[in-house]
């Protein structure tokens, strides 16, 4: 595949990446807390808390349909990503991208700016090893409750990449199935 810009390295002065790949350097966290917790104890689901920014805002001091998009494709990321299999990861070993046949998203609340959101990604089902639907549900705490401001469901399945024109939706192997299902992805 051709490429963009030579990627030639400039010099001086030296650059050295920040590990950064931490939840908890901007991103949120998925780690101990008490309110995920709770919202994932017991089921086949992925929790992460994340302080809501200004550009989910768009303008206002609410989280907006299209944030709350955003919110589902970054929760679908880190989720595979906690699962081993990572979207930049299948895509490197197999070239299978994700294809998206169906999302909605319902916002049932408002959820401002700079508030903590708690995001809850569930495997719900998976069908004939082609696609998986998965629910997203969001919720803030207020006055010591939780109170669900929107809720939506994604449907996932994999095509492999032959070239920019040819691709086909693939059957999940193993690995992936296991994944989705709870369990460590192996190999």
């Amino acid at each position: 595949m051709s490429r963009l810009g030579t990627g030639q390295a400039q010099s001086p002065p030296a650059a050295v990446p920040a590990d950064d790949r931490a939840l908890s350097l901007g991103r949120g966290t998925t780690g101990d807390d008490p309110v995920l917790d709770q919202l994932t104890s017991g089921e086949n689901a992925f929790g992460w808390k994340w302080r809501i920014p200004y550009p989910y805002c768009h303008f206002s001091e609410r989280i907006q349909m299209s944030g709350y998009l955003r919110q589902m494709e970054e929760v679908v990321d880190l989720f595979l990503a906690d699962r081993g299999i990572s979207i930049k990861q299948l895509l490197e070993d197999r070239k299978w991208i994700p294809v998206v046949p169906h999302s909605c998203v319902h916002v049932l609340d408002e959820a401002l700016m700079e508030e903590d959101l708690y995001t809850v990604y569930t495997v719900e089902d998976v069908f004939k090893d082609f696609t998986y639907t998965s629910r997203m549900d969001c919720y803030v705490v207020r006055e010591g409750r939780l109170v669900r401001t929107a809720t939506g469901t994604i449907t996932h399945g994999y095509a492999e990449i032959e070239n920019r024109h040819d691709w086909s939706l693939v059957t999940f192997d193993d690995r992936v199935l296991r994944a989705l299902g709870g369990k460590p992805a192996a190999g």
